[in-house]
């Protein structure tokens, strides 16, 4: 039985390390956060906000709990590992907002919501617009 929950907590830990994205809901704006998930540690990068490797601590359950923590923001995300996804709520400042961790991080040479894209150029801000876009998305 013992065995049997540490292979088990061992399989969790490998599932749940790279990458994580979810979309954080508030007051009609949509913000993405990505916890950059290590065996031991994290980071928490906001692109929309400019920021970046922000440190978090992570603690697991045997049972595929996680819970992050993000000291800098006095934030936290509570979450169940359910196969392909983890589920849970992202809590800041005493305010709880359900939130659903996908893996991978959302593609970096997409503009969003940045005016600046054009056509063959390299007009842009903060490096995510890419010379290969071919329209004129956020542009003008």
């Amino acid at each position: 039985m013992i065995l049997a929950l540490m292979s088990v907590a061992v399989v969790t830990l490998k599932a749940q390390t790279g990458a994580w994205t979810g979309k954080l809901k508030v007051s009609g704006v949509e913000l993405a956060l990505i916890f950059n998930i290590g065996e031991e540690s994290a980071t928490l990068d906001v692109p929309d906000q400019g920021a970046k490797d922000i440190p978090v601590e992570v603690s697991r359950d045997a049972v595929g709990g996680i819970t992050l923590n993000v000291p800098a923001i006095n934030a936290s995300f509570k979450g169940l590992w359910a196969g392909k996804v983890i589920a849970g709520t992202f809590t800041q400042h005493g305010m709880s907002f359900p939130m659903t961790l996908t893996p991978g991080a959302p593609a970096s040479d997409t503009c969003g919501a940045i005016p600046l894209c054009y056509r063959g150029s390299v007009v842009h801000e903060r490096g995510r617009c890419a010379e290969r876009h071919t329209d004129n998305a956020g542009g003008l």
